[in-house]
């Protein structure tokens, strides 16, 4: 075999082998990516970690889908072990008649309250996922079986959204925005797009600030849920002046937009984390404040 045939010949192997290792690779991303793939009778885990709702590598496929009872015992026994045990720990859970759910849960050490935020997310956000649930009632004790808290929540409580996800991408959400004179508010159905790394509050500011119904320069500082109020601190940007809309109008197509959004009762707004008793000098926002229909022209 002379010098040319067989650099000819090695070359061609070579290509072949990076052929075949490129497929091999590409097989592989698609398992990866397949694990996000949703079958039926199967369910994502959701659990806390560090300052954010994670959603597990697995897809978990359940054993008894027709059973409630059994699902929620395989669901549980996959996502309490990914709980802080140092600090709360799962217990048992009762069902009740119209498949209202409770969940005993108990302290173990300090818990900080985002952590307690993100439990109650991540277990709603799993064990919703089983239709026939009705609400999820969490319940916590103390060592000493003292009730520490005991909240009810519905599928609208929490919402998680991870872009991995195909089924998750996108949700559809009522606006309210000024209307064209800037005297009232007007509702509008829309579909919002998050990444796992932005809260729900971060989109709906945006989506307000494209649609002229707040200042333009209004970002979202910090939004933080506890005990059915979001805490929304806003950047400076929201005191300028947005010109033809009334200040009432402003306040309420941000109040009226989270609640409908995220399910809360009530919100605090405050200012590049200043607490302001007005907005502008006319609205009130020294409390939280709720829905206002009154305000709504459509």
């Amino acid at each position: 075999m002379n010098k040319r045939l067989f650099k000819i010949i090695s070359f061609l192997l070579v290509m072949l082998l990076s052929l075949m290792l490129s497929a091999c690779n590409k097989d592989n991303n698609n398992s990866a990516n397949d694990t996000l793939a949703k079958k039926e009778n199967s369910i994502f885990i959701f659990y806390p970690d560090n300052f954010e709702v994670v959603l597990d590598e697995a897809v978990y496929q359940l054993k008894q889908p027709d059973s409630l009872v059994a699902s929620i015992e395989e669901i549980m026994s996959v996502l309490s072990p990914k709980l802080d045990s140092n600090v709360l720990a799962y217990h048992t859970y009762m069902l009740g008649e119209n498949n209202d759910v409770t969940l005993e849960f108990t302290q173990n050490g300090e818990i900080a309250n985002d952590y307690l935020l993100l439990t109650k997310a991540a277990v709603t956000s799993t064990l919703f996922q089983l239709k026939n649930i009705n609400t999820i009632s969490i319940q916590l004790t103390d060592l000493a079986g003292n009730i520490l808290f005991d909240e009810a929540f519905d599928r609208n409580s929490f919402f998680y959204y991870d872009s991995n996800v195909e089924e998750l991408s996108g949700r559809q959400v009522q606006l309210y925005c000024c209307t064209e004179d800037g005297a009232g508010i007007k509702s509008v159905n829309t579909t919002i797009y998050i990444d796992s790394h932005i809260k729900i509050e971060e989109q709906i500011i945006s989506e307000l600030v494209s649609r002229n119904a707040i200042p333009k320069n209004t970002t979202v500082t910090s939004a933080v849920i506890d005990s059915g109020v979001c805490y929304l601190e806003l950047s400076r940007g929201f005191t300028d002046s947005l010109q033809n809309v009334k200040n009432d109008v402003v306040i309420y197509s941000v109040v009226n937009s989270i609640i409908s959004a995220t399910g809360v009762d009530m919100v605090k707004i405050t200012v590049s984390g200043e607490q302001q008793s007005t907005y502008r000098g006319t609205v009130d926002i020294s409390q939280p404040l709720r829905f206002n229909r009154n305000i709504i022209t459509n």
